[in-house]
């Protein structure tokens, strides 16, 4: 269990991104299928029944060629690195394909309020 004096301290210390009022992601790749082909080159063979799918160029008996695009989801935000870093410690074997990306608080006044008093109490 962590304190809010070893957040603040963490605050102070860790590598902002070149990101004002930062905020850490943890994110993970969701994948969607069922994109026309003939729009995108990231494209793969599934056979919808089982889901079972081949990412290579031949043509399978029983499966159809279909799109995909990948995207990012967040899953958890922190106010530091290691935050997240703790977090994909203790779940990452939940979430597949992860990273930790950096947002920001700007114009979220009521975190920018938290984050602020944290890295007041260890002037």
């Amino acid at each position: 269990m962590h304190n809010l004096l070893e957040i603040a301290k963490r605050l102070h210390t860790q590598d902002n991104q070149c990101t004002a009022l930062p905020m850490f992601c943890v994110q993970r790749k969701i994948r969607d299928y069922g994109f026309d082909p003939q729009w995108t080159d990231d494209v793969v063979w599934i056979e919808h029944e089982s889901g079972e799918y081949d990412v290579s160029d031949v043509e399978k008996p029983g499966y159809e060629k279909t799109g995909y695009k990948d995207h990012w989801e967040t899953v958890m935000v922190a106010f530091t690195k290691e935050g997240c870093e703790e977090y994909l410690r203790k779940n990452k074997h939940n979430l597949g394909e992860t990273r930790i990306f950096v947002e920001s608080f700007h114009r979220c006044p009521e975190m920018i309020a938290i984050r602020e008093f944290l890295m007041g109490l260890t002037k």
